[in-house]
């Protein structure tokens, strides 16, 4: 499924966006017209000294919002320097929570390397983490004047490796097994495009904001604060894991057609699958980590002699991210994977046969990408290869979530395109099945 494309640390540093410009008067709760406001600024009153207080431009702040509605934080830039130095307050269960934040650290040239630093309050925690290449590589924390450095090691796909043995992680709870999100991701709104930032990092790693992202992009609301505020949407983007089996050699798969005779007897056939990460709901992108799944099944027949090849592409590794940016790809035996809805051409011509398992093969080599080409795009590349009549070719919706976050192609919208066309019950609707909790598809093995 396809999600976000991760950006280059450019533009970490957020910008505020003022609306309107006033003198400032004394700060007093009624300055504003947002009682949360009011509430985060008594409680930074309360929390930092008259002079960092008097430092902060309290009338230019940003509210940050979730589902359009619910406030869960804001900010307040220190004057004069540009939105790289800020107060950050959020909302947690047990009340207030926030952190003096410096992103000034960061290189110019599209801050795919230097260091943010945070530092609460009170002073007593603070840490400095820095990034090379766009990846975090080093933190360095310090909690009432004891200090603690962690290095991340990275594989040539993205994987994380163990620090010590250079061995790659293979799960969220193994040895060494830290993940941290991406700083910045990508999504659609409207068609253009808008950048998400993470505040874990604003609030020192907090996992009360793990999954959680920012835009201050007046487009997505557009609500003006009250008081010369503005607001900005705040999304939970939870990490994908795509786990899966050791990868085959789709071209031996292919060879082994050729055991089944190719005449005037011989049948052919396609399946396209999709199983969807929450059974019985294609709205879910994620369910847990799992972003479901789609693949394919091809069959050769003559008499009692079948063929059949179950597969999926995959990416290489299984790192666990929010985005994936342009790793290797692989194709794994699928064989008896569970699935949702499925669509079933029941007989095909041997050259449109040839077509889909040349489209197989060819698509089997493109990288795996999360919002440029996954399982589903390779899933429905190798259906539309084919024209039969009666069977048009599939296309398959955006899957657009709230605040404007697209993932595009997903195993949910494919779902929901097979659903669309059963329901119109035209010629393609007989060979659809939807809403199963099943397994299917075979496999034959490899042959030379």
């Amino acid at each position: 499924m396809k999600k976000f494309v991760l950006l280059p640390l450019m533009a970490l540093v957020l910008v505020t966006y003022f609306a309107c410009t006033k003198n400032e008067a004394p700060f007093t709760p009624e300055s504003f017209k947002d009682p949360f406001v009011s509430e985060a600024a008594n409680f930074l009153k309360g929390q930092v000294s008259a002079s960092e207080f008097e430092s902060l431009d309290l009338h230019g702040y940003s509210l940050m919002k979730k589902n359009e509605k619910e406030v869960i934080g804001v900010r307040f830039n220190v004057k004069g320097k540009d939105g790289k130095q800020f107060a950050v307050i959020g909302k947690t269960a047990t009340g207030l929570t926030g952190n003096w934040v410096d992103v000034s650290g960061l290189d110019a040239d599209a801050s795919k390397n230097g260091t943010l630093a945070t530092r609460s309050f009170s002073g007593d925690k603070r840490s400095n983490v820095s990034f090379t290449e766009g990846r975090v590589t080093k933190v360095n924390s310090t909690v009432n004047g004891k200090s603690k450095t962690t290095v991340l090691r990275y594989g040539p796909n993205g994987e994380r490796l163990k620090t010590t043995t250079g061995a790659r992680i293979s799960g969220p709870d193994s040895e060494d097994g830290i993940w941290l999100p991406e700083v910045t991701v990508v999504g659609y709104y409207n068609n253009y495009s808008v950048s998400y930032y993470s505040l874990f990092y604003y609030f020192n790693q907090s996992p009360s904001y793990t999954y959680t992202y920012q835009t201050t992009d007046p487009y997505i609301y557009g609500y003006g604060g009250g008081g010369g505020g503005s607001s900005s949407a705040v999304v939970e983007l939870a990490p994908v894991e795509i786990l899966s089996g050791p990868s085959v050699n789709l071209n031996k798969r292919i060879n082994c057609f050729g055991n089944v005779p190719s005449n005037a007897s011989t049948t052919y056939s396609m399946t396209v699958y999709t199983d969807i990460p929450e059974d019985g709901n294609p709205s879910t992108v994620l369910y847990g980590t799992n972003p479901g799944h789609a693949f394919v099944t091809l069959t050769k027949t003559n008499g009692s002699t079948t063929v059949s090849q179950t597969f999926g592409f995959y990416p290489s590794n299984g790192i666990k991210s929010i985005t994936f940016d342009n790793v290797s790809s692989k194709i794994v035996n699928d064989a008896s994977h569970e699935y949702n809805a499925k669509i079933t051409i029941p007989s095909m011509t041997e050259a449109q046969f040839n077509a889909a398992t040349s489209t197989a093969l060819t698509k089997s080599g493109n990288s795996y990408d999360l919002n440029d080409y996954n399982c589903t795009d390779y899933a429905v590349d190798i259906f539309n290869s084919v024209s039969v009549p009666g069977f048009s070719q599939l296309s398959i919706p955006d899957h657009v979530a709230p605040a404007g976050v697209n993932y595009k192609t997903t195993p949910g919208g494919l779902y929901k395109a097979l659903d669309q066309l059963k329901t119109a019950g035209g010629s393609m609707a007989p060979y659809i099945t939807v809403g199963v909790d099943t397994n299917g598809g075979t496999s034959g093995g490899e042959c030379n």
